[in-house]
């Protein structure tokens, strides 16, 4: 026995296509809050912990380098951050690093722009290397 969907049926709801220049967007904030927490925490830390290490041994250095190089990796991890266009580091060209970069560096997509923008202005598929 076949069974009969009924014609009053609500149809499934479709999910809204997927803005990849979004998702790589909120990647790229959560990176950057991670990068200054760990930095602040991480220096809050050496002051704290060096205070306290320094009237009890002389590891006082030892625990500032330690939270320092943590610091300094939550850091990194922002700039390995690859461009959701050309797929190329966003932030670095070659030996050379653009730290407050609003756009790439390779292709020129700005900070925030959308996928949906592009695809309007037909930019997507042809976009010039600089």
């Amino acid at each position: 026995m076949v069974r009969q969907v009924s014609p009053y049926r609500d149809a499934p709801p479709v999910a809204p296509p997927v803005d990849r220049y979004l998702a790589a967007w909120e990647r790229l904030a959560a990176s950057r809050s991670r990068a200054g927490w760990g930095a602040f925490l991480g220096v809050s830390a050496a002051i704290v912990g060096g205070g306290l290490l320094s009237l009890v041994s002389h590891g006082a250095a030892a625990a500032f380098v330690a939270v320092t190089a943590l610091a300094i990796g939550a850091g990194l991890e922002s700039q390995r951050f690859s461009c959701p266009r050309c797929e190329k580091p966003f932030f670095r060209d070659g030996k050379r690093r653009a730290a407050p970069a609003e756009a790439c560096v390779h292709c020129g997509l700005r900070i925030g722009a959308r996928e949906a923008d592009e695809t309007a202005k037909g930019t997507l598929a042809g976009h010039a290397e600089k």
